[in-house]
């Protein structure tokens, strides 16, 4: 999805989806990548694994090295990571 050529059809007109017209309505394009980026942002996606080194990249580069990492993420290149949950003795069973 993310590396294939942008598709838009016009229902209305092309109902079989035969024609796209992406490249005659690229603002409609751009507003519809939007919109999923911002679905995308909105899910939870865990790793449980190494820690991202967001932060040192922060404290070296500033808040746009967040802003880029934020779009990364939603675009599915990084991933939020939290740390595995240690098993409780309710977990625990012998």
């Amino acid at each position: 999805m993310w590396y294939s050529n942008d598709e838009l059809y016009d229902l209305e007109e092309d109902p079989g989806e035969t024609r796209s017209v992406a490249e005659e309505r690229p603002d409609i394009v751009r507003e519809l990548r939007g919109r999923l980026e911002q679905v995308l942002l909105s899910i939870d996606q865990v790793d449980y694994g190494d820690l991202q080194r967001i932060e040192q990249r922060r404290a070296q580069f500033g808040e746009e090295a967040l802003k880029v990492f934020n779009r990364l993420r939603a675009w599915g290149f990084y991933r939020a990571f939290r740390e595995a949950e240690l098993s409780t003795e309710e977990d625990t069973m012998l």
